[in-house]
């Protein structure tokens, strides 16, 4: 419908020297880890899912104006 969801907060470690940040999750229905590199204004990363380290997506963002998307839903409809 046009609107921002909540998918959940994560938080990343990241690696200064590589420009890149890690997080391993783990939820009802899966367990896996997200990893990212910065490159110039866009991040490049995966999403593998253990114990077998299956690739199940590949990520490119890059940098956009926040009027370019819609209104982020309040922090507080985020997990903790």
């Amino acid at each position: 419908d046009g609107k921002r969801q909540p998918m959940g907060a994560l938080m990343f470690l990241y690696d200064r020297p590589t420009h890149t940040m890690r997080c391993e999750f783990t939820r009802p229905n899966a367990h896996g880890i997200w990893s990212f590199a910065a490159q110039g204004d866009s991040l490049v990363g995966q999403l593998v899912l253990l114990p077998d380290y299956e690739k199940v997506r590949d990520v490119h963002a890059h940098r956009v104006l926040e009027s370019d998307v819609p209104k982020a839903p309040p922090l507080s409809d985020y997990d903790e």
